[in-house]
Parts: C-alpha cells; structure tokens; sequence
C-alpha cells in the first residue's frame, strides 16, 4: 500500500487545509490521495501550452508565471477505475463553479509525458504513456480580487495503473488570460455557448481584449462551413426591452470588431436577449455579457 505524504501550512483567510484551494472539489470516491501538499509560491509555473523541446529543454508552448498560495495533490487511482474518469469526475466540478478553460489537451497532443511528470510536476509515478493523458488548465474568478486557477493531469502508466495531479493556485493577480482556440472550438462544437472573457467596456460599448479576439478569430476561420452568433446578455436596470436593446448593441459591437479583423459578416449574427437567458448569471460581477453560439450549415 503506498503511503500517504502530507505537508500543510495553514494561510489566513485561505482555508487551504483539507480543500482544494479553499474550492469546494470533492475527491473521486475511488482514488487515494498519495501526497498532498500546501504552499506559498512566488514563481508558479501555470502550464499553457503543450510540452516542446527548444534548445535541449522542455517546456510548455505558453506559460505564466503566478505568485500565490497552491495546493497539489496526486492521487492513485483504484483498479476498475480510470484515470480519465476521474479526470472528467474534477474538471466537471471546476466547470460548475464558473471555471473557465484555458488550454487543454489530450494524448500526443499534449507533448511528452515525461517531460510532464520529471520536468513540469516534478511527480515521477505521472510518467505514463504519451497517448494515455489528459490535461487541463482552467480559470476561476472568484470576484473579490481573488482568483484561482486549476491543473489538472491525468495519466496511464505502463503497468497500467492510473494517476491524475490536482493543482489549485489562489492568487491576486490580476491576469487576462485568453482560452486557446482548441479550447473555443471543443466547447462550441458540443452545442455550448462560450461566454466571451476579456471584455473592456468604454461607457456602454464593449471591447473584446486583443488576445482574446485574436483566439476567436481564429475559431472562427477554421470551422467554414460555420455560422456565429454574437449574443448580448444584460441583467441590469430598466425594462426588458431596454436590457434587450442594449444587449443588442453589446452584441453588434463586438460583432463589428471581429469584422475590423477581418471575419466575413456573413458568418456573424448578432442578437440581443436582455435578461431572458441567464446564462452565466451570478458568476460575473457585471451584469453585462457576451456569449457565442455556432451552428453549421
């Protein structure tokens, strides 16, 4: 039986001890927690990117650097388990508390899996088979200048046992983080809407950040064969019709930013629904928001 490492510090205010960064993330009922550790870092490798090798080292394609206090856990996983259930199991959770991907990958995509475990995690049991791991990076918005952000590494080893690394950073940085188009373009081929991050409003007039229109972009000219829908969100003051109204000029605006960058009008369509879909209602400060929507012709 493998023996359970624990390390804790306890941070004011943080709640770090026997939670997933003061997140409610319950542990899958069929994995054991091997090591479990809590700290304070001021130079957190947030990986962004798949694993490359550049100049005999390797390293994720895009990272960020973050300050903060982390909790790692890695678990083993039972036999008649697998390493993706419980992957699924964690990401879900995250995803209901408002998490936001990042980047995400799966297989030879992802890169090398050793260079994931001995170089990036630094967990030797996390070397497995290159074609047999998943990983996510995703974005919790907290709302009160606190933010978290979330790892997670699934992987099958050779012998066949399964393991997956648990990682949650708090931290008050204020980052502006864009989603991967790979990540875009998952969420909207499922049928999801994707609730567009980044946005800086000049009086009622939204403005999508430069990253994040540049990864939409993107999406958008490599699905073709793909209509868009620009919708507008707003729970603000006035009548419905108002909130209507000016959620359809939150739309067109951003609308006519993607086309500046050249997106064919064609492909977009903009439509305003005020209060009427909630949507991610609740998870946002702002009552304002813009959600996309693809269908195929």
């Amino acid at each position: 039986m493998l023996r359970v490492l624990r390390w804790f510090t306890v941070f004011a205010g943080l709640g770090f001890v026997g939670q997933a960064g003061a997140l409610p993330i319950a542990d899958y009922p069929h994995a054991n927690t091997i090591y479990e550790s809590s700290l304070q870092l001021d130079d957190y490798r947030l990986a962004l990117g798949a694993m490359e090798k550049i100049n005999n080292r390797w390293n994720p394609e895009r990272e960020q650097r973050l300050s903060g206090s982390l909790l790692k856990k890695t678990y083993a996983i039972d036999e008649g388990h697998t390493a993706s259930e419980v992957f699924a199991y964690l990401l879900q959770q995250v995803k209901q508390l408002g998490g936001r991907e990042l980047f995400a990958c799966e297989g030879r995509t992802c890169g090398s899996s050793n260079s994931w475990a001995n170089n990036h995690f630094q967990v030797k049991l996390l070397y497995g088979l290159d074609d047999r791991q998943e990983y996510s990076a995703l974005e919790v918005d907290h709302g009160n200048a606190m933010r978290s952000y979330v790892v997670i590494y699934a992987v099958t080893r050779g012998n066949k046992r399964n393991y997956v690394q648990l990682e949650v950073i708090k931290t008050r940085q204020q980052l502006d983080l864009h989603s991967s188009s790979e990540v875009i373009t998952n969420e909207l081929k499922k049928g999801n809407s994707f609730v567009l991050p980044g946005l800086q409003w000049e009086g009622d007039q939204p403005v999508l950040a430069d990253a994040h229109a540049k990864s939409l972009v993107n999406v958008i000219r490599l699905q073709r064969g793909s209509r868009f829908f620009v919708v507008g969100h707003d729970f603000g003051r006035g009548g419905e019709v108002t909130r209507q109204q000016r959620s359809l000029q939150y739309a067109e605006a951003i609308m006519n930013q993607l086309q500046s960058l050249g997106v064919d009008a064609s492909r977009l369509s903009a439509y305003g629904v005020g209060g009427l879909a909630p949507g991610e209602r609740g998870q946002k400060s702002d009552s304002r928001m813009i959600t996309v929507l693809r269908a195929v012709d």
